[in-house]
């Protein structure tokens, strides 16, 4: 019998597991005192400075297409007639 729900719902975790391990083994990588240590810290800093760009962009962006603000409009409240009629049918 097949975990698939359980499968499906470990998904993002593995994929995080697997992006955090990819950084750790750059990072790594960046430390080096060669010309691989070199380039790979390189291009560390074009990716960083690269999301806080855009990191700053989409909070402009989030600024702006927030929706105005509403004001809220009440209706009048109905009058309740307090006198029966009486049908005289």
């Amino acid at each position: 019998m097949s975990n698939r729900p359980y499968d499906i719902k470990e998904f993002p975790t593995q994929v995080k597991q697997a992006a955090e391990g990819a950084v750790r083994v750059l990072r790594s990588q960046a430390r080096r005192p060669d010309r691989v240590g070199e380039v790979t810290h390189r291009t560390w800093e074009l990716v960083h400075g690269g999301v806080g760009v855009a990191a700053r962009s989409l909070s402009r962006l989030e600024r702006a297409t927030q929706p105005p603000a509403r004001t809220i409009k009440r209706a009048p409240a109905r009058r309740r007639n307090t006198t029966k009629t009486t049908d005289p049918s």
